[in-house]
């Protein structure tokens, strides 16, 4: 690498095309791992493969008669057709669940409601079934008390006409 200037502390710089040999200490040693660098240091479109553009390293076996062969980084962030296919899969999932939920939730409405019409039902055949008195009885039933007050203090009485002598 050359210095510019004194004053240029980054000089920023896209690959535009790799040459054949490598550039010492630039392309010679694993730079970028991520697709996203990968494509902003050589300039590359999305559609094009970042694989290709990866720095490799060539590792001599340690036998005689094996060749050589080379190695790259694993590229992090890279979108293969399975990555998609996984997606895919978990939206779908997260689909499915979201419509069991949603069911469930009509069928724990509809249990409600069908409780609730049941409690309503209840309390409706108890209200029928002890009615309370109309509400002109009190008058009659004051009037008779009071013509009939001398017997009443000898007999029980039943709860709802001593509420109404008090």
């Amino acid at each position: 690498m050359a210095v510019v200037g004194p004053d240029i502390a980054v000089l920023p710089l896209a690959i535009v095309k790799q040459a054949e040999n490598n550039i010492p200490a630039l392309t010679d040693n694993v730079l970028a791992k991520m697709t996203t660098k990968i494509r902003s240091s050589f300039n590359l479109c999305k559609e094009d493969d970042v694989r290709k553009y990866v720095a490799r390293r060539e590792i001599q076996s340690a036998k005689e008669d094996a060749k050589s062969y080379t190695k790259a980084a694993k590229i992090q962030r890279l979108v293969t057709p399975l990555r998609l296919l996984r997606r895919c899969h978990l939206h779908s999932h997260k689909r499915r669940r979201n419509e069991h939920q949603r069911e469930q939730k009509i069928e724990f409405e509809a249990l409600l409601s069908k409780r609730v019409a049941e409690k309503k039902a209840k309390v409706a055949a108890f209200k029928a079934h002890t009615r309370p008195l109309p509400k002109r009885l009190p008058g009659l039933l004051s009037d008779y008390i009071c013509l009939v007050y001398p017997v009443l203090t000898y007999l029980p009485l039943p709860q709802y006409i001593l509420h109404f002598i008090s």
